[in-house]
């Protein structure tokens, strides 16, 4: 492709009087001009007919950076009509060489520069080193990357080389959902004026020099300091970038504080969101279920395997007018309300699994449930006590709530009341659910109660 590029530019020199020699140097860098290289900054520069795709030199390397960027351009500009493009697109560039010297039309300087930094890496590497391994060669590509402007920043070449001493500490026992900042690193021992790449992957934000970089892509010389920024996860999970400076990877990793559930009713073979039976809750009830730990322990989270069932209109209550309590017991019902919270939390999402009783394991868990922070301190709860755990809708609705519970494994009272003193089943009372009607179902007398978890 270069040379084609080139030999127009090389006969006008000529016809102009210029010795071939002359001729072939300045139009050779020229072309390479025209993709931001300086010919100074490259190792061993020859003609561009000595440049191999198969080779291992920087100009072998600028070889197959400016094939890329050309087909990302023809790619970009009519896909599906590729070659017919790139065709067009060296003979314009060709054209304009002969008559300038160099590349006039800022829309193509444009469509070069975003090309390069559209281009994938991985993408060129692998499919160069494939079509060789295809024919039985083994190959290491060049390192086109040095070549290629990722950030727009005009800098060239960004080498590919070692640089140590570059170490992230890694964060333990991270608070949920937190912005974490890493060390600083500060990059050192470079050769006198030399770039090097620099690049990342993973969720992080890049810090260069104290300011965030755009994009994924930059460079480096001696004296830049680097440091990453990210957002903890949910319990257990772990979030981990890496920064490629030079050849080194650096990697850093989030490590969110663990946690385990101390009560957990869940019915495992029945506890995914397909076995999920619908209810409503009646109008202004709140609703009971009792609970009696095994152990002592401080509880600072609360779930319900409870969902909205997708049949709410706009006369339905929503999950966030909910608040959830735990009253101690009194002969048998809910006696006095120990703790109260309406702050609802999805700490626990589908990517968590956490350890849970009798050596088990509770993993994703179910989406939009209802689960409460119980306040900073959270509650104790004592071995072999009873408690209730009890849901209120707002006392002035006038609607049910409609819902989805997942079973949990014991069976169970359902208790309602009107206003969380007088306790009752349904079974022989008159529950109004809606206005203007009453309704008692066997439904919520003695059931399967929907999966409780309480974690520490």
């Amino acid at each position: 492709m270069l040379t084609t590029l080139q030999a127009p530019r090389l006969k006008a020199l000529m016809a102009g009087g210029s010795d071939y020699q002359s001729a072939y140097a300045q139009s050779r860098n020229e072309v390479l001009a025209v993709f931001g290289i300086d010919p100074a900054a490259v190792d061993n520069l020859g003609s561009l007919f000595d440049m191999r795709i198969n080779g291992g030199s920087d100009q072998d390397a600028i070889l197959l950076a400016t094939s890329a960027i050309l087909s990302q351009v023809a790619r970009t500009q009519a896909p599906g009509t590729e070659t017919a493009e790139l065709s067009h697109l060296i003979s314009s560039i060709a054209a304009d060489l002969a008559d300038h010297g160099k590349l006039s039309s800022s829309d193509l300087q444009a469509q070069l520069k975003t090309a390069a930094v559209q281009i994938d890496l991985d993408g060129v590497r692998r499919n160069v080193e494939t079509y060789y391994a295809n024919r039985g060669i083994a190959l290491a590509a060049p390192r086109f990357e040095e070549w290629l402007d990722k950030d727009g920043s005009g800098v060239l070449p960004r080498r590919v080389i070692p640089v140590n001493g570059l170490v992230f500490n890694n964060v333990a026992d991270a608070e949920l959902r937190q912005i974490y900042s890493s060390n600083p690193v500060k990059v050192t021992g470079l050769p006198a004026g030399k770039n090097v790449a620099v690049s990342l992957t993973g969720s992080a934000t890049l810090l260069k020099n104290h300011r965030p970089v755009s994009g994924r892509y930059t460079t480096a010389q001696n004296g830049d300091v680097f440091e990453l920024q990210d957002r903890s996860l949910g319990f257990s999970q772990q979030v981990q970038s890496v920064l490629r400076v030079g050849s080194s990877n650096i990697g850093w990793q989030i490590n969110s504080k663990q946690t385990g559930l101390e009560l957990d009713t869940t019915y495992y073979p029945l506890s995914n969101s397909s076995n999920g039976s619908s209810k409503t809750i009646p109008a202004n009830k709140l609703i009971a279920w009792k609970i009696t730990p095994d152990h002592t322990f401080n509880a600072k989270y609360l779930g319900l395997d409870i969902q909205p069932d997708g049949k709410a209109d706009d006369r339905t209550i929503h999950t966030a007018d909910l608040t959830v309590g735990i009253y101690s017991d009194d002969a048998g019902k809910p006696g006095q309300q120990l703790l109260s919270s309406n702050n609802l939390t999805d700490l626990f999402d589908a990517n968590t699994t956490v350890p849970s009783v009798n050596n088990g394991q509770k993993g994703s868990f179910l989406p939009a449930s209802l689960q409460y922070l119980l306040g900073s301190s959270g509650i104790s709860l004592q071995a072999g006590q009873t408690y209730w755990i009890v849901l209120a809708p707002p006392l002035n609705n006038k609607w049910g709530l409609s819902i989805k519970t997942m079973n949990g494994g014991t069976t169970s009272v359902t208790m309602y009341s009107t206003d969380g003193k007088n306790w009752s089943t349904c079974s022989g009372s008159m529950l109004s659910m809606y206005p203007g009607s009453s309704y008692c179902s066997s439904d919520y007398s003695s059931e399967f109660t929907p999966a409780i978890w309480l974690a520490r």
